[in-house]
């Protein structure tokens, strides 16, 4: 199998940082791009080759469930992982779109990513 190519939204570098080690870690093969604002989010959108999006609930100008909307118009069976801080419970915007994708994982659990990853991927 062909690494996965991950496509990050995530405004955090030290966050992107720690998702990449928790990638690495599990011994993960896997190619990770992180993008941050939304006109980055479109140009690498133009790709086709993504096997996953791995976004955060918050970002400058917009929100992790308006880069979900994006991402489903654009390449509508793309899975979609949430990893997030806090509880998304608090939010019920972000709750819904956690129900619209394939689930989230706390950034305070990031040992988790990758399983949360291979259940995404498997549907």
């Amino acid at each position: 199998m062909s690494a996965l190519r991950i496509l990050l939204i995530e405004d955090n570098a030290d966050d992107a940082e720690l998702i990449a080690l928790a990638l690495e870690d599990a011994g993960l093969d896997h190619e990770l791009c992180r993008v941050e604002l939304r006109h980055e989010l479109d140009a690498a959108l133009q790709r086709d080759d993504w096997s996953i999006v791995v976004c955060d609930s918050r970002l400058p100008g917009y929100t992790g469930a308006e880069a979900l909307t994006w991402v489903r118009e654009r390449m509508p069976g793309l899975p979609f992982l949430f990893c997030t801080g806090g509880a998304p419970v608090d939010d019920p915007v972000l709750a819904n779109a956690i129900d619209r994708s394939q689930g989230w994982v706390s950034k305070d659990r990031l040992a988790q990513l990758p399983s949360a990853l291979r259940a995404a991927l498997q549907g």
